[in-house]
């Protein structure tokens, strides 16, 4: 496996044209030529970070909504504790709602100050819940070889599609389901992080 800054270079699918390319690097993990010239065709897509939690927050509240359960409120306290747990799966490469010093979402809850109260009758109970996912900015990537160099084409996601393929991806998974759907629940924070090999990672915290 070779790490690789590869240049991206837009131009036509039939023409390489370098010349006119509007040119920059990206981070990518491929089995590739160690000596080869990658160009990448296919002009990336953007998608900010920030946007991709609202419509987290809007998919999320569909979903509620549906079900006949109230809306979470949009924590803004919670969004940094979440966006520093995709940073530190983004940085640290693991994916758990454990971080590699012990600490579970509510112990870096409290870390950050912030202690999430729900009552149950007669019963307050503490701690934060947790919903977690990963993707990637293409839905594939596509190899051509030519003697001079390598042609990588991208299939690139847009916004909405990568928020709704995180909601559907909890939603389709009994744990993460039960946490979205939780009758109890008020409010929540999103956070998003796209590494530099264009990996997505979203983390949700409930209270």
């Amino acid at each position: 496996m070779i790490h690789r800054t590869i240049v991206i270079a837009f131009a036509s699918v039939i023409f390489l044209n370098t010349n006119t390319a509007a040119a920059q690097k990206i981070d990518v993990n491929f089995d590739l030529p160690a000596d080869s010239l990658i160009l990448i065709e296919t002009p990336e897509t953007e998608v900010s970070p920030l946007h991709l939690e609202r419509l987290i927050r809007k998919y999320v509240n569909k979903v509620r909504r549906q079900h006949k359960l109230p809306e979470l409120k949009h924590n803004e306290s919670l969004d940094p504790i979440a966006r520093d747990h995709s940073k530190d799966m983004g940085d640290q490469d693991f994916f758990d709602h454990t971080n590699l010093d012990g600490e579970t979402p509510t112990m870096r809850g409290h870390r950050a100050g912030f202690v999430c109260r729900l009552q149950y009758d007669n019963v307050i109970a503490t701690g934060l819940a947790e919903n977690l996912f990963y993707t990637y900015k293409y839905r594939s990537v596509s190899r051509a070889y030519f003697p001079d160099h390598v042609r990588l084409t991208f299939d690139w996601k847009d916004e909405e599609s990568i928020a709704r393929e995180v909601v559907e991806g909890w939603y389709n998974s009994p744990p993460h389901r039960k946490n979205l759907l939780h009758e109890r629940s008020r409010s929540h924070g999103i956070g998003v992080v796209i590494t530099s090999e264009r990996k997505i990672f979203a983390t949700q915290n409930i209270c």
